[in-house]
C-alpha cells in the first residue's frame, strides 16, 4: 500500500496490513422504518448514530469506519451495535492489537484520502485491507493510548473554556441592562431603523472572472459563523461593485443573515472589522454613530430567541422580514453605560481571540504530537527503560500476526448497491478474476474436495458461486 508513508519504525515495531490484524465487514442495511428506536443498541451509518433498534449485529467493542457518505469516518462503539450498509465494521482482532490504538491511528491516518470517485464516493474493502500502519508492542500500544487520551482531554477542557467565554457577553450584557424586549429599567428606545442605514447586497456576475479576482470580502451566510467578520471565503473587485447589486459596507455595522435554512433555529449576527460586500441573503445596518455598533450586535444577540419567532417558514429556505427588523425597538442606555459595557466586553472578546489563537496553534502541535506517537518518538524514553520485555513481545506479536496472514475465512455478503459485473457467461468471468480469487477457486476445485464441501456438491457449488444473471 503505496499511499502511506511512515518513517523508519523502532526494532521493536512492526508494519502491518489491517486486513492481516482483523476482518473488514459489511454493514447491513436496515430501513428507518424497520429500526425499533425504543431500543438499546445504536445504529451506525458513515456518519455516525443514525438511530436505535432492539438487535444488534454486532456484541461489541469494535470499531465502524464509513463506506460511502462520511467516507472514512471513525468511530468506537464498547457496546453492541447495529453496522448498515454505508459503513464497514472491524472484526475478530487479533489480541495483540489495542481497540483504542487501532481507532487512533486510523484516524490520524484519514483514510477518506482513499476514496474511490466512481459514481457515489466510497472506500473500497481492498483498499482498506491494504492499509499499513505501525504496529508497536501492546504495552506500549497501551502508553501511546493514554498519552493521547491526556492531550484529548486538554483539548476539550480549552474547547468548553471558549464556549464558557462566549457566552460571557450576553450574560453581560442582561446583567448591566436587563431583558431588553421588557425593559423593565425603563431606558430610552428607539426604532432601529431610525439609528441605522440598512444595506442590501447581491451576487456579481459569475460569468465574469474579473469580479472575482479581486481582495474585497464578499460575506455570504457560510462566513457568518464569527462575532467579528474581518474576512470571507469569496472575494470580488471593485469592477464588481460598480457592476451588480452589492454595496461597500463600512465597517463597524451589523450583518444579519435574513434569508437561509440556518434561521430555523439561528440568527447569525456580526460586526464587519473591516470593510466588506454582501450578498443578497444578508442585510447590512450602518449605525449612525460609530460607537453603537458594538452595543447593537450584542443586543440583537440577546434578542435572537425572540426574532426566531418571526421567521417565516419554506420549504428550504426562511426569511426573517427587514422591515420587521427596522422597526425593532433598541434599548438606549446612557453612552457612560455603553463605554463600560464596551470596556468590559473588549477585554473578553481579546480573551476569546487569544484562546481561538491557542487553539489554532495548539492543532498544528497536536498533529506533530500524534505523529511523534505513531513513529515511536513519544515513548522513546519509556521504551528504553522496558526493552527486554517489549524484545519478547515483540517476537509473539510478530509470530502471531503472521499467523494471521495465513488464516482462511468467509465473508459475508455484498451490499446490494455495488457495482456488478454484467457478462453474458461465467467463462468470461473466470478471465475477470483476481490471483486471489483463482487460487480460492483452485482450492475449492483440488485441495478442499470433500473436506469443507462434500464432492459430490461441488460442481453445483461453483456454478452457483460463478453464477451470471
Amino acid at each position: 500500500m503505496g499511499r502511506f508513508l511512515w518513517p523508519p519504525l523502532p526494532d521493536s515495531w512492526a508494519l502491518v496490513r489491517l486486513g492481516d490484524i482483523c476482518r473488514v465487514v459489511y454493514g447491513k442495511a436496515l430501513k428507518k422504518e424497520h429500526r425499533n428506536n425504543q431500543g438499546d443498541y445504536p445504529v451506525f451509518g458513515s456518519g455516525g448514530i443514525v438511530g436505535y433498534h432492539d438487535k444488534y449485529l454486532n456484541n461489541g467493542p469494535a470499531i465502524i469506519i464509513g463506506r460511502k457518505g462520511t467516507v472514512g469516518s471513525i468511530y468506537l462503539s464498547n457496546a453492541p451495535f447495529w453496522c448498515i450498509d454505508t459503513a464497514y465494521y472491524l472484526d475478530e482482532l487479533a489480541p495483540e492489537v489495542a481497540l483504542e490504538y487501532l481507532s487512533y491511528i486510523l484516524d490520524y491516518m484519514q483514510l477518506k484520502k482513499l476514496t474511490i470517485v466512481v459514481g457515489v464516493p466510497g472506500l473500497n474493502r481492498q483498499e482498506l485491507e491494504s492499509v499499513q500502519f505501525p504496529l508497536p508492542p501492546i504495552s506500549e500500544q497501551q502508553r501511546i493510548v493514554d498519552i493521547l487520551k491526556q492531550a484529548d482531554e486538554l483539548r476539550r477542557l480549552r474547547q468548553n473554556i471558549l464556549e464558557k467565554t462566549k457566552q460571557l457577553p450576553s450574560a453581560l450584557f442582561l446583567e448591566m441592562f436587563g431583558d431588553p424586549h421588557r425593559n423593565d429599567n425603563k431606558w430610552d428606545t428607539e426604532l432601529l431603523g431610525n439609528i441605522c442605514q440598512v444595506v442590501g447586497g447581491g451576487t456579481p456576475s459569475k460569468e465574469r472572472s474579473d469580479f472575482w479576482n479581486g481582495d474585497i470580502p464578499w460575506i455570504s451566510p457560510k462566513d457568518m459563523t464569527k462575532e467579528f467578520i474581518s474576512n470571507s471565503e469569496d472575494h470580488i473587485s471593485k469592477e464588481a461593485i460598480k457592476k451588480s447589486a452589492t454595496h461597500l459596507i463600512p465597517k463597524g455595522s451589523i450583518l444579519v443573515v435574513t434569508r437561509s435554512g440556518i434561521l430555523k433555529h439561528t440568527l447569525p449576527c456580526a460586526l464587519n472589522t473591516t470593510d466588506v460586500t454582501i450578498n443578497q441573503d444578508i442585510k447590512a445596518f450602518v449605525p449612525k454613530t460609530k460607537e453603537l455598533g458594538f452595543f447593537l450586535l450584542y443586543q440583537l444577540m440577546v434578542l435572537a430567541p425572540l426574532l426566531l419567532r418571526r421567521v417565516r417558514v419554506g420549504a428550504t429556505v426562511h426569511n426573517l422580514e427587514t422591515n420587521f427588523l427596522t422597526k425593532l425597538r433598541i434599548i438606549l442606555p446612557p453612552v457612560n453605560l455603553q463605554k463600560k459595557f464596551y470596556t468590559i466586553i473588549d477585554k473578553i472578546v481579546q480573551s476569546q481571540c487569544n484562546i481561538d489563537n491557542a487553539m489554532k496553534s495548539s492543532y498544528h502541535l497536536d498533529r506533530y504530537f500524534v505523529t511523534d506517537a505513531f513513529s515511536g518518538e513519544l515513548t522513546y524514553s519509556w521504551r528504553q527503560k522496558n526493552r527486554e520485555s517489549l524484545e519478547q513481545i515483540s517476537l509473539e506479536s510478530t509470530k502471531s500476526v503472521k499467523r494471521a496472514k495465513n488464516k482462511v475465512t468467509f465473508t459475508e455478503e455484498v451490499p446490494e448497491e455495488r457495482e456488478i459485473i454484467q457478462l453474458h457467461h461465467r467463462h468470461s468471468l473466470f478471465d475477470q478474476l483476481s490471483e486471489i480469487q483463482i487460487g480460492v477457486l483452485q482450492a475449492i476445485r483440488h485441495e478442499w474436495r470433500g473436506t469443507l464441501i462434500p464432492s459430490e456438491d461441488l460442481d453445483e457449488f461453483i456454478e452457483r458461486s460463478f453464477q451470471i444473471e
